[in-house]
This record gives C-alpha cells, structure tokens and sequence, in this order.
C-alpha cells in the first residue's frame, strides 16, 4: 500500500466502497482545497494503522451515516494512535463543531486533530510550539527556543508570544507543556493568540507513565484532570472549555477553545461529563 493509498478510508476494510451501503468514500485528492495539495497536507507522515486504530475506524464507519455533518460533507479522516485527523471544508464553524464532538465521543477516539476550513479560509493559520523538527502540520509555524530545521520563530515560550491577539486558528503542544515552568502564563497566552473558534491540541505524558519521569527536563507532571484547572475560572487564569479530555496507558490528551467572544464558559455540572 502506497502513501496515498494510506489516506483513504478504505483502508481500514481493504476494498470498502461505501459506509452504512450508501456513501461513497472521497479520496483525500478530490476533497482537497484549491491551492493545497497531497504534499501539505498533515497526513502523508503518518505511522500505518494499528489494529486498535482500525477498529476505531470501523466504529466511525458505522457512525457516520447518522451523522448529517460528516455524511454530507464527506470530509476525508483516519485515524493513528487513537487521534482522528479529518480534512475538508464545512459551511459554518457551528458544523465544525458538531463534528469535533461527534467523533470525540466515540469509544477510542483519545483527539480529533481537525483541518476543517471555512468557505473561503484557503488555509488555517496554526502555531506549533516547543516543535523542534517534529510538526505535527507541514504548514505551521514552528515556535521554538532553539533554532533547528522546521522551526520558523525562535522565542522562549516562557515570554509572550510574538503573535497577536485573536491571531490563530489551532495551536499545538505536543510533548512540551511539561517543560513549562510558567505553564499558566503560557495557557494565557495560547488563549490570547487563538480566534474564539480557534482550537489548543495538548498531547503530554501521562503522569503514571514512565516517560513521565524519565526525562530531567519535564518540571510538571500531567493527568486528564490537570486541564480542569484550566476550564473553570480561576483568578489570573484565562478559562477554556473542553472539547474532548482523555488519557491512555502513555499520553494526555487535551482538545480546548478559549472562553472569549460568544464563548460561555460551562459550568460545573457540564465540566462532570468531561472530568468526572
């Protein structure tokens, strides 16, 4: 199976031309923005499926022909290491969220990495932080202490961050908010640059895990309910609500938007479904 191959849904089945036995399956090329090809997209230097993602991607196939949003949008997804990562264009943010959610409750969905644009958006703008020479999107901006290949703004994640407010679509923290010592200066700052539908994507290992504690360098140790501290209101704390909240055997997974413009911060009975 060739790169390419490995993008289309019908991977998980082999053969599989439809979903439910009345939806035809898109390849990622034909679903693709103007201007975006194969080559940028965030798909191509995925590690293969394992079993436990195939099975995750059987369930979707078995949910997604009662889901209106994702059935007639027919947005191109997989998934690799329980993280669902879904491409296409969507007429309003209000879609874009139904699908976050639906696929968030699916059982074995530990984050959905979305690149769902907006008529219009040819592209969405996306911080990296704490990269080094692993982004997690070819396109985005790679924020880093340290020059190296693939980061593009050098900055100490502990000072503001160069952009400006309401700025950015997604921001993502992959294995770097245990390095933070002001990790609630840094949240503040990740909500200030994002857009009020803009998305924060926090991957951490999780405090039981050897990794956790392997590494001198980690300061702060992580579990699901770390990120509750973060959606409630707390003085000199910038609130975000939760989208999806998870943890497995190794990582924390976090998917947050930022408490701001229309966004109503939810309240204690709504953070349970998420934290207790």
């Amino acid at each position: 199976m060739n790169a390419i191959d490995n993008l289309m849904i019908d991977a998980v089945k082999g053969k599989i031309k439809t979903i439910g036995g009345n939806m035809e399956l898109q390849h990622l090329s034909s679903r693709l923005p103007e201007k975006q090809t194969l080559q940028t997209t965030p798909f191509l230097d995925l590690q293969p499926m394992t079993d436990r993602d195939k099975t995750v991607m059987e369930r979707i196939c078995e949910i997604i022909p009662s889901s209106h949003e994702i059935r007639m949008f027919k947005c191109p997804l997989v998934v690799r290491g329980g993280v669902v990562h879904i491409y296409g264009e969507v007429p309003d943010d209000g879609s874009r969220r139904r699908i976050r959610k639906i696929l968030s409750c699916i059982k074995g969905v530990n984050a959905v990495w979305d690149m769902l644009t907006l008529p219009g958006e040819e592209r969405l703008k996306i911080i990296d932080i704490g990269c080094g020479g692993n982004k997690q999107v070819p396109w985005a901006l790679g924020v880093d202490k340290y020059p190296c290949a693939g980061v593009d703004v050098v900055t100490d994640l502990e000072d503001m961050l160069p952009f400006k407010d309401n700025e950015v679509d997604q921001v993502f923290a992959v294995h770097v908010l245990e390095h933070i010592h002001d990790i609630i200066g840094l949240m503040n700052e990740i909500h200030r640059v994002l857009k009020p539908d803009g998305m924060l994507h926090v991957l951490s290992p999780v405090s039981t895990s050897a990794n956790s504690i392997a590494d001198p360098t980690h300061v702060r140790l992580f579990s699901s309910q770390t990120f509750k501290y973060f959606c409630r209101q707390n003085a000199g704390v910038y609130p975000f609500n939760p989208v999806s909240i998870s943890q497995d055997a190794w990582n924390v997974y976090a998917d947050v938007y930022p408490v701001k413009g229309n966004n109503k911060l939810l309240t204690k009975e709504e953070l349970s479904y998420y934290f207790d």
